[in-house]
């Protein structure tokens, strides 16, 4: 990061959204770390957390199926498609994580 600069993570929202719930569902999932361990990470260095919501939405049910499948194993995309039948999409949560290259070095007495 140059100084003065701004460093912009986009992480996924673990909290918001129906991808949220799939990510909850996945066990290879939790080696990402919970919510709060990313929250508290990002805190003490001072980023400013940004909730954004969004959502994939897909002309096919087939497009949707494959999308989703390649992001998920089947234990978890499987029951969630049964469980949508009509489903073309899901909600998307993400979160910015921005860190100001200014604040940072004054921080760190630079």
């Amino acid at each position: 990061m140059r100084p003065q600069g701004t460093l912009v993570v986009v992480d996924n929202d673990h909290r918001n959204g129906e991808f949220a719930e799939l990510l909850g569902g996945s066990s290879w999932a939790a080696s990402q770390g919970t919510a709060e361990s990313t929250n508290s990470w990002w805190a003490q260095r001072d980023a400013v957390r940004t909730e954004v919501m969004s959502e994939w939405r897909f002309d096919t049910r087939a497009d949707f199926e494959r999308v989703l499948r390649l992001e998920f194993p089947p234990h978890v995309a499987d029951p969630w498609l049964a469980d949508h039948p009509a489903a073309q999409g899901l909600s998307y949560g993400y979160v910015l994580f921005s860190v100001d290259g200014a604040v940072t070095l004054e921080a760190a007495g630079k």
